[in-house]
């Protein structure tokens, strides 16, 4: 990200503020998506017997673990596509027409894209892990519903924030500009 000349307005300074962030939110809300989709579905198959079934069979569960978080990845890529899609185009819309000075890099954009998919790939293998290990933790129940692994699961993204945040502020400078490449 950078911000014009370095001599940018009020809401340029806002504006790249806001930006700075967005990646790890991006990935906090990935990672609670791909929780809830994939509680969802290791629950349901949990609770219905279809992951006893298969561990029945000749299949080795490291096959079953992978399709499981391969499948469940698979459905929170596109509930995090519409996220990621809704933010990158308001996000476009807003520095084109508003007239900003600030620019959004190539890397800002991989940044953005990238982070959360980590985010997603450790919370859906954690559920796959936690069902496979402990089933009862998947069950919803009054309250905190799934309280510790929920944590465990956005805990990275939650701690990758403001670490990132402040490597790239410090990068940038104490104003937010950087020099054209």
């Amino acid at each position: 990200m950078r911000i014009g000349d370095g001599h940018g307005s009020a809401a340029d300074a806002a504006m790249a503020t806001a930006l700075l962030a967005a990646p790890e939110l991006l990935a906090i809300g990935a990672a609670l998506i791909s929780l809830s989709v994939s509680r969802s579905i290791l629950g349901q198959d949990v609770s219905g017997g279809v992951v006893e079934g298969l561990l029945a069979t000749s299949l080795r569960p490291g096959a079953i673990f992978f399709g499981y978080v391969s499948a469940t990845f698979a459905f929170s890529l596109l509930a995090w596509a519409v996220l990621a899609g809704a933010y990158l185009g308001l996000a476009t819309a807003v520095v084109v027409i508003g007239g900003s000075a600030v620019h959004m890099t190539g890397e800002y954009v991989a940044t953005a894209l990238l982070i959360p998919l980590g985010a997603m790939l450790w919370a859906t293998s954690l559920i796959a892990f936690v069902a496979f290990v402990h089933p009862s933790w998947l069950k919803v129940t009054a309250g905190l519903n799934g309280g510790p692994v929920r944590l465990a699961g956005i805990l990275p993204a939650l701690w990758l924030t403001p670490l990132s945040c402040a490597a790239r502020a410090m990068s940038s400078g104490p104003t937010g500009s950087q020099a054209p490449p």
